[in-house]
């Protein structure tokens, strides 16, 4: 068990990791093994949400000055997709604890939602007030997969906020960098806040190739600062899971008005918009 604290929340979250179960079950988790431990790109991206809506909005070039942006965005009526999720999904029971008006924690891996789907209940049953995530299987790929996916859990594209915390080290699954991508780009509008964590553990140079050559194509790509982010992104810090690994990095995606409709004054709220043209693989 790991237990986290998110001081701008107020609140510790306390998370099963591992398994433990029927040896078939174990082997179906094992074979996506890093998804059964609370990564510290969780717990920083778990926490940045919890800074003021004002400062997750200044990450997008198309919401940072747009009059009324900051006025009229609010979590009670977005939903929020995570991609990824594992067993512990925080960025999503952080976005519950916020008010989000739906929440979709996901993963691809049907045997890890087991497990997650018993930390979710154990969380909700801990904070009665907060909104509880749908735990389901998502499967990365081309946009038109994707959006059947979603209709089947009636959850309707494009959504206001994704989240991918430490989603990126799949270097033994060849193509899940351009899945993520494609998959982000079918739930996003020029609206959408995604928001993606990176740890550096031996392949950076490929990480920038692919934020140049591929995601900066499509996506507006903004890092966050530093100081914005929880101790557990820094060496050293307590608590921390992976005490010799470089500083968990976090980057806010939102999509180029090449890729869709620009927004109108109808959408400085960041409501979502069926009509939008989603961005192709």
């Amino acid at each position: 068990q790991r237990s986290i604290e998110l001081p701008l929340a107020r609140a510790t979250v306390a998370v099963k990791q591992g398994w433990r179960g029927h040896e078939e079950e174990v082997q179906a988790i094992e074979g996506h093994a890093t998804a059964g431990v609370v990564w510290d790109g969780g717990v920083v991206l778990a926490d940045l949400l919890c800074q003021p809506h004002q400062v997750l909005l200044s990450h997008s070039p198309l919401l940072a000055r747009r009059i009324g942006a900051y006025s009229q965005w609010s979590w009670a009526e977005k939903t929020v997709v995570e991609l990824g999720c594992g067993i512990a999904p925080l960025p999503s029971l952080s976005a519950g604890l916020l008010g989000a008006r739906r929440i979709l924690s996901t993963d691809g891996n049907p045997a890890v939602l087991l497990k997650t789907r018993a930390n979710v209940s154990t969380w909700t049953r801990q904070n009665p007030h907060a909104t509880m995530p749908t735990v389901a299987e998502l499967q990365w790929g081309a946009d038109v997969h994707v959006l059947e996916q979603l209709r089947a859990l009636g959850v309707p594209a494009p959504v206001d906020v994704i989240l991918a915390a430490d989603c990126i080290y799949v270097l033994d699954n060849p193509g899940a960098w351009g899945k993520l991508l494609s998959t982000v780009a079918a739930l996003s509008s020029a609206h959408t806040l995604t928001f993606v964590t990176y740890t550096e553990r031996g392949h950076d140079r490929m990480w920038r190739r692919f934020l140049d050559e591929r995601v900066g194509k499509r996506f507006h790509v903004i890092p966050v600062a530093a100081h914005l982010l929880h101790p557990t992104a820094h060496p050293g810090a307590a608590g921390r899971l992976e005490q010799l690994t470089p500083r968990v990095q976090v980057y806010c995606w939102t999509l180029r008005a090449s890729q869709g409709r620009m927004l109108g004054s109808e959408d400085v709220g960041g409501r979502s918009d069926p009509r939008l043209s989603h961005a192709q693989s």
